[in-house]
C-alpha cells in the first residue's frame, strides 16, 4: 500500500466520521438494541434467538445505510470541488486514490461495526426482559458506558473544539468496549466469574461476516460514485444489496446473463441468522477465512472497475 493511499485513507476516515448523519445512524442502531429485549416479547417462545437474529441483521442493514451515506460522497465531493484533479495531477494513481477512499470508508464501517458488536453482546447476555433476573453488570456496562462516552464527547467538543460527531463515535467505541470487558468478569448477580461467560461467540462471528459483506458494498459504492452521484449511488447500491441477497436463490441464468451475475456477490454467504436456531452452532474458522478472501477479491475487482471508470471520465 502506497504512502499516498494511506494518507488519503486517513483523511477520508476523518471526513466521514465527522458527518452528523452517520452519528445519527449509529445512535439509532444502539437505541434499537436497547429496546430489542422488550420488542422480543412479542415472538412465540423464540425470544432469545429472535433477539440474536434481529441484532445481527441490524448490523448488516445499518452497515448498508452507512455505506450508502459515506461512500456516495467521498469521491463525488472530490470531483465537484476539483480536488480530485489536483490529487491525480500529482504522482497519485487512480488506483491509489480509490484504494485510499475505500480504506477510509471501510475503517469507519469497522469502527461502527465494532461498536454495534459490543452493544449486541451485552444485549444478548441480558436476554429478553421476561426471562431471568436483571443482569446488573450488563446494565451498568451498557448505560454507564453510553453515559461516559457522551460526557467524554461533550468535554472534548467544548474544551478541545473537536467535532462532536467524531468525538461521540470514538468515545462510545472506547467506553462501551471497556464496559463490555468489565462486565465479562461478573455474573448477572454481581459475583466474579471467568471472563466471557454469557457472551455468545456466534454473535461476534456473525458481526464479522456482516462487516465483510458491507466492505464489498463499500468498494462497489466508492467505485461507481464518480459516475452516479450521491443520490444515484444510494439507489444503485441499494439495488445491488438486494440483488446480492437474492442471487443465491435464483435458478441458473441463461448464458448472456452469467457474466453480469458474476459481478454480483452472493451476500447470503455472509448471513448466519439460521444458525441461531441450532443449539451449539458456530461458524468454522475456514468459513470465515473463505469469506474474507471472497470479500477481498470482490473489493479488489470493484476498485479495479472504479479505476477504469475514472479513466473514462477523463480523470
Amino acid at each position: 500500500m502506497s504512502r499516498e493511499a494511506l494518507a488519503i485513507a486517513r483523511q477520508t476516515f476523518l471526513e466521514v466520521v465527522r458527518q452528523p448523519v452517520h452519528c445519527v445512524v449509529v445512535l439509532a442502531t444502539l437505541g434499537a438494541y436497547a429496546l430489542s429485549p422488550h420488542i422480543a416479547l412479542f415472538s412465540l417462545r423464540e425470544e432469545g434467538r429472535l433477539l440474536d437474529e434481529f441484532g445481527t441483521s441490524t448490523v448488516l442493514l445499518a452497515g448498508w445505510a452507512l455505506t450508502c451515506l459515506a461512500a456516495s460522497g467521498v469521491v463525488r465531493r472530490e470531483i465537484e470541488t476539483r480536488t480530485a484533479l489536483t490529487l491525480l495531477s500529482k504522482p497519485v494513481s487512480r488506483g491509489a486514490f480509490l484504494a485510499g477512499k475505500f480504506l477510509g470508508v471501510a475503517g469507519f464501517l469497522g469502527l461502527a461495526t465494532w461498536t454495534f458488536t459490543v452493544a449486541l453482546l451485552l444485549v444478548d447476555r441480558r436476554g429478553p426482559v421476561a426471562f431471568g433476573a436483571p443482569d446488573l453488570p450488563v446494565a451498568a456496562a451498557g448505560f454507564g458506558g453510553f453515559a461516559a462516552g457522551l460526557l467524554a464527547a461533550v468535554a472534548r467538543h467544548h474544551r478541545g473544539g473537536r467535532p462532536f460527531s467524531s468525538s461521540l463515535l470514538g468515545s462510545l467505541a472506547v467506553t462501551l468496549t471497556c464496559g463490555w470487558a468489565a462486565a465479562g468478569f461478573f455474573a448477572p448477580d454481581g459475583t466474579l466469574q471467568t471472563f466471557g461467560q454469557g457472551y455468545d461467540p456466534l454473535i461476534a462471528a456473525s458481526a464479522l461476516l456482516a462487516f465483510l459483506a458491507v466492505a464489498i458494498l463499500a468498494a462497489f459504492a466508492v467505485s461507481i460514485s464518480a459516475w452516479t452521484g450521491r443520490g444515484g449511488t444510494f439507489v444503485v447500491t441499494g439495488f445491488f444489496f438486494v440483488a446480492g441477497l437474492a442471487v443465491g436463490s435464483l435458478p441458473p441464468p441463461a448464458a448472456p446473463w452469467r457474466a453480469l451475475l458474476f459481478w454480483i456477490p452472493d451476500l447470503a454467504l455472509f448471513w448466519t441468522g439460521d444458525l441461531f436456531y441450532t443449539d451449539g452452532a458456530g461458524v468454522p474458522p475456514l468459513d470465515i477465512l473463505l469469506a474474507t478472501v471472497t470479500a477481498a477479491l470482490y473489493s479488489g475487482a470493484f476498485l479495479a472497475l472504479g479505476t477504469w471508470l475514472l479513466s473514462r471520465k477523463g480523470l
